[in-house]
């Protein structure tokens, strides 16, 4: 992925105090929705892991049932 920067010119510290406040936001909001992103992850892969202990319950019940 290219940075964003490498596309459009950000200067390090806006001079509009208005412009400042509004890039603390969407930062706070990118970090916020990479958390929820990471937890989401985390999750799926736990209930992929449970899925798939259950299938094979599953086949071994119709093998051996």
């Amino acid at each position: 992925m290219v940075p964003l920067s490498d596309h459009i010119p950000v200067p390090s510290v806006p001079e509009d105090p208005y412009v400042a406040d509004l890039l603390k936001v969407a930062d706070d909001n990118i970090a916020r929705l990479r958390e929820e992103a990471r937890v989401s992850r985390e999750e799926a892969s736990g209930l992929e892991g449970k899925v798939s202990n259950l299938q094979r319950q599953v086949r071994r019940s119709f093998l051996f049932g």
